[in-house]
Order: structure tokens, then sequence, then C-alpha cells
């Protein structure tokens, strides 16, 4: 009964992903769903590679321990609920909220502690009538000693409602809920800054420009916890647990202006492997073999380093996501991602992100003690686009809002 409930309610959304799990069936199969209008843009990636996203702790809490070294609030929602695949029946929403904060002015060590908030809803229209919501409170920690150490820990609370019909019977919920928690590792190490933290260029008369170099690697394993029923406790389904790893190339030039330091140009590439856990075991005692769930795989998994990772080529049990972005003068930000294994061989992702944090340095030069120069320093708002597209008709456009409140340590 209960199997026939789930493909009732995940049917639809199975068949037009053309996504197959090789490894066997999940329940609730919106958790692997990306969320993050920035991060889909690029390959869906986000778990090795230090980001700002006020959705980045979703695919590693341990982003959190990086952005709070320098924001103290970042808040971030959709405009509007997204279509699932172009489907006005099948759509989703979701937000985001970090606290942060830098401890090393009061306690004299580079110490960062963040705070996560998300919410993300999922509904699947009224024929099949199924709402999904999962919260996820998080953790994050961050030491900033020569290179970047960032841990994190996620707590999540899912909820599920399937209506449904039994044989005979009038229509009914099933419900399911289920807590579960996540855990990632995040390091990073400014190359360039290690061998010499004054290198610069003096092209511009007293505007000189510094490069960087970061490399990055990081590892986050999502959706630990027991299995999930909706009715029969005997009929019970694995969650999706994935373990993430890969690694990120941050590239660049900064600009000293006055008061302030601009990113004039940014290339950013990432790889991330994704196994679900999941492991199974074929059953060869009848004429018919059959396959039984045999708990679930550790750390990696079948994740192949150089295979999946340093050649970034996904099979039957591994996705592959590569991703780059590159960014002008921190106003404009272009995505590019692709996806492979598991079915998503023609999986593609493109973006873009317009800020205001440029704009607002830009214009504020002339003007060290304005208004303009505070809010420069501070505060930020940015739009984010995303296409996730599984081949030509089947497409999920992103759109995200964000704001940003950053350094306010310095004002005390």
């Amino acid at each position: 009964m209960k199997h026939s409930i789930f493909l009732l309610s995940f049917f639809s959304l199975i068949f037009i992903s053309n996504k197959t799990l090789a490894q066997g069936e999940t329940a609730v199969p919106f958790l692997t769903f990306p969320i993050s209008p920035a991060t889909t843009g690029m390959g869906v990636t986000g778990a090795s590679l230090p980001s700002d996203d006020p959705y980045g702790f979703l695919l590693n809490p341990a982003q959190l321990g990086n952005i709070s070294q320098t924001t103290n609030l970042s808040f971030a929602l959709y405009p509007g609920n997204s279509k699932l695949w172009g489907f006005d029946a099948y759509r989703f929403n979701s937000l985001a909220l970090n606290l942060g904060y830098n401890f090393k002015d009061d306690l004299n060590f580079p110490l960062s502690i963040g705070l996560g908030y998300s919410r993300s809803s999922f509904s699947f229209g009224d024929y099949w009538n199924s709402d999904d919501v999962y919260s996820t409170f998080s953790f994050g920690i961050g030491i900033d000693y020569y290179m970047q150490f960032n841990a994190g820990i996620s707590l999540k609370h899912i909820s599920s409602i399937i209506n449904y019909r039994p044989t005979g019977q009038e229509f009914m919920d099933a419900k399911a809920s289920i807590n579960t928690f996540d855990f990632g590792l995040l390091i990073n190490v400014p190359i360039l800054k290690l061998i010499d933290k004054e290198m610069h260029f003096d092209l511009f008369e007293n505007h000189p420009l510094s490069p960087f170099l970061n490399f990055s690697t990081g590892y986050s394993q999502l959706n630990n916890g027991d299995e999930i029923y909706y009715i029969e406790p005997s009929q019970a389904d694995p969650l999706p647990r994935l373990a993430k790893l890969g690694y990120g190339l941050s590239m660049g030039f900064n600009l000293e202006l006055e008061n302030q330091t601009l990113k004039a140009l940014g290339f950013d590439f990432t790889v991330d492997a994704e196994d679900l856990l999941l492991q199974y075991r074929i059953e060869s005692d009848s004429l018919f073999p059959v396959m039984s769930r045999d708990g679930y795989q550790s750390f990696i998994g079948d994740i192949n380093l150089g295979r999946n990772i340093f050649s970034v080529k996904g099979d039957d049990n591994v996705v592959s996501k590569v991703g780059l972005e590159i960014e002008l003068f921190e106003i404009f930000s272009y995505r590019q991602g692709h996806l492979s294994g598991r079915g998503l061989n023609n999986a593609k992702t493109n973006g873009f992100e317009i800020k205001s944090d440029g704009i607002l340095k830009l214009i504020s030069q002339p003007q060290e003690e304005s208004a303009i120069n505070f809010l420069s320093n501070h505060f930020a708002l940015r739009f984010s686009y995303s296409n996730y597209s599984l081949r030509e008709d089947t497409e999920t456009d992103y759109y995200g809002l964000s704001l940003f409140v950053k350094d306010f340590n310095s004002l005390f």
C-alpha cells in the first residue's frame, strides 16, 4: 500500500525528470531537488566552493562558517513560486536566513560562528494533491588561521502529506514526518596570500591591483536518519542519503579603492561528485533474483576520485557536476554548468546574478563619510536567475532576491 502511495505521488516527478536511481528507490525525493537560484546555475554544485549564498548551507552546512566571517545577516527568498520542469501544477518555493558573527576582535582569535534557517515547500498540484515541506536549522563554525577551516551541522524536520484513496473508501490523507541531519567540512587555501600577502601590481595610480588564487575542498553528507513511512511502519522506505565531495578554484584580481576593496575580476571553477549512499544486494535464492536493501554505504560511497572528480565523468551510481562563474566588478556574474551520470548526461545549467555591491562601492569613492559610503560598506542587494535543463523541453527556472548586512563588527 505504501509503495503505491509513493509512486502515485511522485511518478510524474521522476518520469519527467528522466532521472533513474540505479541504486534503488528512496522516499521523499524532493530532498534531493536543488533549491538555490545561485548555485544551481553552476551545475547544481555548492558543496566544495566557498560561497556567501544564503542557501549554501543546504548543500554543505560548513558554508555557514565561511559566510559568517564577513556577513552578519543574509536573507533570500523567491519572488514567486517556481514551476517544476515548467509545469503549472508542480510548484516549489523557499526562503533562507543566515546570522553570523566574527569574534576575531573580541577574542583575539579568528573564530566565526553562523546560524542558518531555511524552509522549502513543494506542491504537486490538485491531481496528486501532495504537499511536502522541510525546515532546516543549521550551525556552522569557521577558523581563519592561514587557511580557512569550516565545519557545520544541520537538523531537518520533514513533513509529507499525500491524498490517496484506499479501495472502496473515500479520499484521505496519508502523513509522514521525520527528523534528519546533515554535516559537512570545507577547507579553503589562499595560495597566493600564503606565498606573499603583499603581492600587487601598480597598474593604476594609487589603486594597486592584487591577484588572488584559492583552492578549496569540501565534503558533506545529507539526509541522515531513519526510514520513513506513511501508513504502515513495516513498509517504510529509506531516505535519499547523499554524499558530496569535490574541489574548487577561485582566482582573479582585487582593486584597492580609496577605502574599500573591489573584486575587479573573478573566475570560479568547481567540481562536485554526488553519490546516493543507499546500498542494495541481489537475492538469488528464488527463480527471479530481486534487489533488497542492505543499509547505507559510508563516507564517499561509490565516488571515484579519478573518474568522477578529476575527469568529471558520471556513471550509473555517481553524478558528476561541474560549474563555473565569471564575475565583473562585483556587479554582474555569469554562471554555467553541466551534470553527468545517473540519467543526467544531457543536463545543463546557466544563470546570472546582478549585485549592488560593486555599484555602491564605485559611486561612494569620492564621498568617504557619506551615507552611500555607509551603505556600500554594510548592505547589498542581489537578484539571481538560473535555468536547470534536463533536455530542450524540460526546464526549471529559478528567481531569487537576497539582502546582505555585512561587517557590523567595525561599528563597535
